[in-house]
């Protein structure tokens, strides 16, 4: 008898608008944009903005 939960499909995960299921990344980069709408100007550095990880907020 083959095994029925090694067959099954994987669902595709589908990401709520929810702090509970976001990582600490997206919830920090919505914060950023909240920050942002709100007027707040990012110091910016030969490096770029201070905001930091793969959720970067990139002002021209």
């Amino acid at each position: 008898m083959v095994d029925k939960k090694r067959h099954k499909k994987k669902r595709s995960k589908k990401r709520k608008e929810t702090r509970k299921n976001m990582t600490a990344s997206e919830v920090a980069a919505l914060e950023n944009i909240r920050k942002l709408a709100e007027g707040y100007k990012p110091k910016t550095t030969k490096t770029g903005t201070k905001f930091k990880g793969k959720n970067k907020v990139i002002i021209a």
